[in-house]
C-alpha cells in the first residue's frame, strides 16, 4: 500500500508533461507541413472554380509580364476580352470585326442572301483547326447560298456570349441564330475571372430577369491592377494556414467523389437560373429583329463529366419552355465504331473537336436546322 501511494503522484505529474510533449510535436508537424505546402504545393492545386484561375494568375503573373500582350486576344471593358481583328496566323484568321475567317459582312442587310450567326465559345470559334474546318464554315459550304458569321470566342461563358450578341451580333440582322452551348459553359456564368482576364457576371432578379454586376472591367494588359485586385479578393485564402486550406480541399474532394462529383444543389440551381434567364434574353432579342433562334448542346470529351446529364436537362427544359429548337449532340456524334473507324471526334490533349468532329457535327446541325424549318 505504501509503494502504491508513492507511485500515484508521479503518474499525475506525468500527464501534463506528456500532453505538453504531444502538443509540441503536433505543433512542429503542423509548422513543417505548412512550410512544405507553401514551398512545394501551389495554392491553385488546392482550390477550384474561379479561385483556381485567380490563384493561377498570381502564380504566373511574372511570366505573363515577360510574355507581353496576347497574340489573339484584346481587352474589352464590357466583355473582358475579344478576338483580335485582322488576325493572320498559319491556319487562323479573323476579319475586321474579329469574327473567324476573312469574309467581311455589311451591318444590316443589303441583299436577299440568307444570313446566319453562330454564337459560342472555342468549340464554335474552332480552336486548333483551320478557318475552313470549323463547323460554321462547313455549314456555309454545304448550304452554298448563305452568309455565315462565326462569332465564337474562346473562353466565353453564355453571359459573355449574350453581351457579344447584343452589342456586336444583332446589328447584322441574321435570318437565324444558333448558339453552340458547350456543356462546360454552364459553370462559367458565375465567375468574375477566367484564365488571364476579368469577365462580366449577371445575377438573376426576383422576376426572372438578369442584371449585369461587373462593368468597366480592367484591361488584360494592366497586370499590376489585376494582380492587386486578385490579392484583395483572395486575401482570406492567401493568409489562411495552408494546412487548413489543404485539409478543407481534401475533405471537399472526398465528399464530391462520394457524391459522384455532383455540384451542390444551391450553386447548381444558381447556375441553372442564370442559364435560363440568358437563354430567354437571347430568344427575346432574336424575336425583336425577326430572327429564329436555336440551341445546340456540344458535349464534353470526358465520358463521365459531372452533372452533364443535369445540365442537358436544364437546357432542354428551358428551350421547351421558351419555344427554342434544341439539338443535344452525343459524344460520338451518333456514330458507331465502324462509322468512326480510325477517326476521332475530340483532340485528346485539349478536348476540342478535330476537323472530323467539326465535319460530322456540321452535317448533323444542318440536318437539325432543316428539320425545324430554319432553311425554308
Amino acid at each position: 500500500m505504501i509503494e502504491n501511494s508513492r507511485e500515484r503522484p508521479v503518474e499525475k505529474r506525468s500527464l501534463p508533461r506528456r500532453f505538453g510533449y504531444a502538443s509540441i510535436i503536433l505543433g512542429m508537424l503542423l509548422v513543417g507541413a505548412e512550410v512544405v505546402l507553401r514551398m512545394f504545393v501551389p495554392l491553385s492545386a488546392l482550390v477550384e472554380g474561379e479561385d483556381y484561375f485567380k490563384a493561377w494568375y498570381l502564380e504566373n503573373v511574372d511570366e505573363l509580364r515577360t510574355r507581353g500582350r496576347s497574340e489573339k486576344l484584346l481587352s474589352d471593358p464590357e466583355l473582358g476580352w475579344r478576338v483580335r481583328p485582322n488576325l493572320r496566323l498559319l491556319d487562323e484568321a479573323t476579319n475586321s470585326q474579329g469574327f473567324r475567317g476573312t469574309s467581311e459582312f455589311t451591318v444590316g442587310r443589303t441583299t436577299d442572301v440568307r444570313r446566319c450567326i453562330f454564337l459560342g465559345d472555342s468549340l464554335t470559334y474552332g480552336a486548333y483547326v483551320g478557318d475552313d474546318e470549323t463547323y460554321p464554315a462547313q455549314i456555309r459550304e454545304l448550304l452554298g447560298d448563305t452568309e455565315v458569321l462565326n462569332l465564337g470566342v474562346s473562353g466565353y461563358g453564355t453571359d459573355q456570349i449574350l453581351l457579344h450578341w447584343l452589342r456586336d451580333g444583332r446589328q447584322y440582322n441574321p435570318d437565324f441564330v444558333v448558339l453552340g452551348y458547350y456543356i462546360n459553359d454552364f459553370h462559367r456564368n458565375t465567375m468574375t475571372w477566367r484564365g488571364e482576364a476579368p469577365k462580366p457576371r449577371f445575377r438573376v432578379l426576383d422576376g426572372g430577369g438578369i442584371e449585369l454586376l461587373e462593368r468597366d472591367l480592367l484591361p488584360i494588359e494592366n497586370l499590376d491592377a489585376n494582380e492587386q485586385a486578385i490579392r484583395d479578393d483572395l486575401a482570406g485564402l492567401l493568409h489562411a494556414p495552408r494546412v487548413w486550406t489543404a485539409t478543407r480541399s481534401t475533405w471537399n474532394r472526398v465528399a464530391k467523389k462520394l457524391d459522384g462529383h455532383r455540384e451542390p444543389v444551391e450553386t447548381f440551381d444558381e447556375k441553372a437560373a442564370i442559364t435560363r434567364a440568358i437563354l430567354q434574353r437571347l430568344k427575346n432579342s432574336c424575336d425583336e429583329i425577326g430572327a429564329k433562334f436555336a440551341v445546340v448542346a456540344i458535349p464534353m470529351q470526358y465520358p463521365d463529366y459531372p452533372d452533364e446529364g443535369r445540365i442537358r436537362e436544364v437546357l432542354a427544359r428551358a428551350c421547351d419552355d421558351f419555344g427554342v429548337p434544341f439539338l443535344p449532340l452525343t459524344k460520338n456524334l451518333n456514330l458507331n465504331a465502324s462509322q468512326l473507324g480510325s477517326n476521332i471526334v475530340f483532340f485528346a490533349e485539349n478536348g476540342h473537336w478535330t476537323p472530323f468532329g467539326h465535319r460530322i457535327g456540321a452535317a448533323q446541325i444542318l440536318d437539325f436546322l432543316q428539320s425545324v424549318g430554319f432553311l425554308e
